[in-house]
């Protein structure tokens, strides 16, 4: 063990401080600094270092031989000063007692000091000069330090884009996916939801819906019945936070959640309510999107669509659309609802509008399955499932895909001719003839007397396959 120093009474450097008052703020500051300085030479030293962790502006402290857990946030800068809100808690058989909880001024001597104090008249076992002393050299210096400078030449660029789910959520960025109300935006989330916190063709990870729109009832009917209809048991690492506030409000107390239970995805319905403001201006929309991106993590955001908005783009300000990552639209077939057996049938279409990294996907379709025991209310066993579709022919929502891909669903059920494929997709013949033209020179497709038909071992233009 390292030699121990008798620490010199606290009394030597309140006295220190006590004149500070009489110094201005500039002495006042080099006052504590040297009060500071002398204090340490003769802290004990014995104390072993904390573990520490910082997410989203968060900082904890753990100290495990002491029994001591310290969280740090809040943390504001002035002129002067920093400040920061600290909580300080024993863990001591496996309990929490509360020991501390204030503001603090981190660069002051004398708030320091008092702090010690306090702490130590709660439990006087712990070198607290130290571990008080640790927590603010600590975070002021990566307060100050910020996100480091790196050199480009020498980042690591990993092979293939990093997804935690592909095509929907690319790794630490935010998507936004956007459509008509009552477009399934809701199921489709969690869909994601289920996946990622299962790891079902995803990077596994923790979840939290934050939701303006509905409350915990409703999210859990849906988590139910997706999980349901995808065969799986229910996950146990999806959480649920009913938010009034908007988003920029309630971003510390997220964070917290966030950094207590790991959360790796992060799921907002719906932004309009979220933003905090009006959605058409620019500026609560980028408050709203500096807020995520404080939360380091991956993020969906379900935005909405006006029903006479015929757009390529979420409702509101430009940067609904510019600020993501990526955007997603959703079309839902309103005209061709199948019910059989006790299920309905709903398809939809999903296009990628927008995409900073990569190219955008093709577009590609769900057929979305409902199954209730009983029409007016949820029942335990009810389920939805989601099953990749060709939806290229469904003139409801394929006018997105390209005329290629639309051509290649009608061939996928057999060879036709060109009048045909006209009259089905409602697109001229000689449109038809100049687009097939193109895809046999590519071998997608062949001729055979007046009929077309796809070229023998493929499925024309190649679409996104999900489960």
């Amino acid at each position: 063990m390292a030699p121990r120093v008798a620490a010199r009474p606290m009394g030597t450097v309140l006295g220190d401080v006590s004149i500070l008052r009489r110094l201005g703020a500039t002495g006042a500051r080099r006052a504590d600094a040297h009060a500071r300085v002398r204090y340490h030479r003769h802290v004990e030293r014995d104390v072993n270092p904390p573990l520490v962790t910082e997410n989203a502006g968060i900082f904890r402290f753990r100290w495990e031989d002491e029994a001591i857990d310290a969280r740090v946030e809040k943390i504001h800068q002035t002129r002067d000063t920093t400040f920061a809100e600290w909580r300080i808690v024993s863990t001591f058989m496996g309990g929490s007692s509360l020991i501390f909880h204030n503001n603090v001024n981190m660069l002051s001597a004398q708030v320091k000091s008092s702090t010690i104090k306090v702490c130590r008249e709660r439990s006087s076992e712990v070198d607290w000069v130290q571990i008080v002393e640790t927590i603010c050299e600590a975070v002021l210096e990566r307060t100050r330090q910020g996100e480091p400078a790196r050199v480009l030449a020498d980042v690591v660029i990993p092979e293939g884009m990093d997804w935690r789910l592909y095509p929907f959520l690319t790794e630490g960025e935010t998507t936004v996916l956007f459509a008509y109300g009552g477009s399934l935006k809701s199921y489709l989330s969690c869909m994601c939801a289920v996946r990622v916190a299962l790891g079902i063709d995803a990077e596994p990870g923790n979840v939290l819906v934050l939701d303006w729109e509905s409350n915990e009832i409703n999210w859990r009917r849906r988590l139910s019945m997706v999980s349901h209809g995808m065969g799986v048991a229910e996950p146990t690492n999806v959480w649920h936070r009913y938010c009034a506030q908007p988003l920029t409000n309630e971003i510390e107390a997220i964070q917290r959640i966030g950094m207590d239970n790991e959360i790796d995805f992060y799921i907002l319905d719906s932004a309009a309510y979220a933003c905090g403001g009006e959605p058409e201006k620019a500026d609560p929309t980028m408050e709203f999107f500096r807020a995520i991106r404080a939360l380091h993590r991956t993020a969906l955001v379900i935005a909405h669509q006006r029903d006479d908005d015929k757009s390529t783009r979420p409702f509101g300000s430009v940067y609904w659309r510019d600020s993501p990552r990526s955007t997603i639209q959703v079309r839902k077939d309103e005209e061709h609802v199948v019910s059989h057996d006790g299920v309905v049938d709903v398809e939809i279409a999903l296009y990628n509008r927008k995409v900073n990294n990569g190219r955008p996907f093709k577009p590609f379709g769900y057929r979305v399955s409902f199954f209730q025991h009983t029409e007016d209310h949820y029942t335990p066993g009810d389920w939805v499932e989601f099953t990749r579709a060709d939806v290229s022919t469904n003139p409801q929502i394929a006018s997105g895909f390209s005329v290629a891909d639309r051509i290649s669903g009608v061939l996928r059920h057999g060879r036709t001719r060109v009048s045909t494929i006209a009259t089905e997709l409602d697109i001229p013949e000689n449109v038809i003839r100049a687009t097939l033209s193109r895809m046999q020179k590519q071998k997608l497709v062949e001729k055979l007397g007046d009929d077309w038909g796809l070229a023998a071992g493929t499925f024309g233009y190649p679409q996104y396959s999900a489960t």
